[in-house]
């Protein structure tokens, strides 16, 4: 068992009585994530052993601000400004776990998320184009479904934006097994966000989806989920969307 195993195991294990004690480890993840942006490095060693202690401090964030719910609040700014600075740090393991740790933040927060979208949207779309890094790619493409999930219509002004980055993403030649069903699965959360507002998209992604679904298995499988929210919206607005989501359904049980 790794040292990161064994500290999970320590959290998900822990119960009320301790919830002072991971308040405190939470609290001291955050000053020493904070503490790496004021080192000197000199070195590559000095640089991978930065970025290490990056990696850690947001794994064990991720972990403990479930655990502990809205005790943490008063935290969210200071983690949220951190986990910027580590996106923008652009070291790619590390920036994975960043997006991460936003994604749980936007769980915590919910509605209350959408405060801080204005300045972490570029962020999380430089993490969507990020193709040719397919684990960061990946890791923004779930951190975006926590934000679309979580942030109500104050998500609406970026959907276009995602909606073309995603369809980008999905003819890209290059496109892995790792991003293609993460980035299907996203069209899933904003088809409940908008709800019936997803019905002016349905062509352009109708048409990828149906592509995609001769891809490997992987996509295939998130294809159908991702379809599933279609036929839901499809029921909402028969009219606009029944023809390109009973298409898109007949293809996924080719």
């Amino acid at each position: 068992m790794s040292c990161m195993d064994a500290v999970a195991a320590l959290i998900a294990a822990s119960t009320a009585a301790e919830h002072e004690f991971m308040f405190n480890l939470l609290t001291e993840c955050v000053r020493r994530l904070e503490v790496t942006f004021t080192k000197p490095v000199t070195t590559a060693d000095e640089r991978t052993d930065l970025e290490s202690s990056q990696v850690f401090m947001c794994a064990l964030i991720q972990f403990l601000l479930p655990e502990l719910g809205e005790s943490t609040l008063a935290l969210v700014p200071n983690i949220m400004a951190l986990a910027t600075r580590v996106i923008d740090a652009a070291a790619a393991i590390a920036t994975e776990e960043a997006y991460r740790v936003v994604g749980t933040v936007a769980q915590l927060l919910e509605g209350r998320m959408a405060d801080y979208l204005p300045g972490f949207y570029p962020r999380l779309r430089s993490g969507l184009v990020m193709r040719d890094v397919p684990n960061v790619c990946a890791a923004a493409l779930w951190c975006a479904s926590e934000v679309i999930r979580y942030s109500a219509s104050a998500i609406s002004a970026y959907i276009n934006d995602i909606i073309t980055i995603l369809l980008d993403t999905l003819r890209a030649p290059e496109i892995t097994r790792k991003v293609g069903p993460e980035c299907l699965s996203v069209f899933g959360d904003i088809a409940t966000a908008l709800g019936v507002g997803i019905s002016e998209y349905f062509a352009g992604i109708m048409t990828v989806m149906a592509t995609a679904a001769a891809t490997p298995d992987p996509v295939r499988g998130a294809l159908a989920r991702v379809a599933a929210f279609f036929e839901c919206a499809a029921l909402i607005t028969p009219a606009a969307t029944e023809t390109g989501s009973r298409s898109c359904v007949r293809t996924c049980k080719l």
